[in-house]
């Protein structure tokens, strides 16, 4: 490796050039680091010296600079490598057979990160970004600052840092999506329908946080199957901060269900409106509103989210329990449903509905 003055001097000349370029070579060893970051193992034993060799990883670095390498191409490849390898970004393994990924590059620009390793990603293992996860720029790493990915584990789906291998932070579902929804608040549907009991128009309200997740991760609706389940009842805190500020939010026992949970009330026959029934056809009705993109029309507003609200440890706790508790759940809303003498395509579809988003979870 160089020593250390040589590095800074570099690492300041590189970081010079992404803020205001007067040639392509920076781009060309950024382009490097990232063809070898996308071509890295998962299981971190780095990326194959062969993957990256110098006329096919020409193509990608040239891609979009020039028409094609010129005639010198493999000289200037083997100089970007060189620069990696010095400053400690990049290590050779003994034999040559393989190029690790040390540390990140701390020269660049933002947005370069997400820009160079999806552009890598596409053009080394196309097959495979599908896979790998959702990308959203709205949760960032709280480690190294990169843009965390949702991605399918052994024990269900996780956020891990977009820059892995060389960054290895993860954060839960639960944790995860709790710093997601606090970035506008959980929102407060509101769904004009009538009473089930005497076919009074009411406001039916209820938050759904699977919607407002699946707004900000559009491609990551099955991951997230299992919080459709999440409604008005199922969080005590935030339960009680709405019934303190809605009229027709009240706790009431229900003999159906056999246990007392928050509803919305009809204010004429004061009955209470089924959290899975009624709810679970209102979620029907949001649904079909967002895949028109006119889901904005049933927000009546945004709760913010901190302690008073919804502690993390009961968001955490809502979330692992749909995960661990699949099965139990599932055979306690088919119970509820039956007794509700729902007709049998109704009861059906919902029971369906439910074990996918359990089996999507699992």
């Amino acid at each position: 490796m160089w020593d250390r003055r040589k590095i800074q001097a570099k690492r300041a000349y590189f970081r010079a050039q992404r803020l205001c370029p007067t040639g392509n070579f920076t781009e060309f060893v950024v382009r490097v680091y990232y063809a070898v970051l996308a071509c890295s193992e998962k299981d971190g034993s780095g990326c194959p010296a062969a993957r990256v060799r110098s006329r096919r990883l020409s193509r990608f670095v040239y891609r979009g600079i020039y028409d094609q390498p010129d005639h010198d191409y493999d000289m200037v490849i083997e100089d970007c490598k060189r620069n990696l390898f010095e400053m400690g970004y990049l290590r050779q393994s003994p034999d040559g057979g393989r190029i690790y990924v040390e540390r990140p590059l701390d020269f660049l620009a933002e947005g370069d990160h997400e820009r160079c390793l999806a552009m890598a990603r596409e053009f080394f293992c196309p097959a495979e970004t599908a896979e790998e996860g959702t990308e959203t720029a709205a949760l960032s790493c709280p480690a190294c600052g990169g843009a965390m990915v949702l991605r399918r584990g052994k024990y269900g789906p996780f956020f891990g840092c977009g820059q892995f291998p060389c960054c290895r932070e993860t954060l839960s579902l639960a944790e995860g999506t709790y710093r997601l929804l606090q970035r506008r608040g959980m929102a407060l549907y509101a769904v004009t329908r009538p009473c089930w009991k005497c076919g009074q128009i009411l406001r039916v309200r209820s938050y759904f946080p699977y919607l407002d997740l699946t707004e900000l991760l559009p491609e990551a609706g099955q991951a997230l199957g299992g919080l459709r389940a999440i409604r008005l009842s199922v969080l005590p805190t935030l339960d009680a901060h709405l019934m303190g500020c809605r009229e027709g939010l009240e706790e009431r026992y229900s003999k159906l269900a056999g246990y007392s949970y928050v509803g919305n009330i009809c204010l004429r026959c004061d009955m209470l409106q089924g959290s899975r029934l009624t709810l679970g056809e209102v979620l029907e009705s949001l649904e079909q509103a967002a895949a028109a993109g006119e889901l904005d029309a049933y927000v009546e507003t945004h709760v913010p989210l901190t302690e008073e609200t919804l502690p993390l440890e009961e968001w955490t706790a809502a979330v692992e329990q749909l995960s661990a508790n699949s099965l139990t759940a599932l055979k306690a809303y088919i119970h509820e449903l039956a007794a509700e003498s729902v007709t049998t395509d109704q009861l059906y579809a919902d029971i369906a509905s439910i074990a996918l988003a359990q089996i999507t979870t699992a």
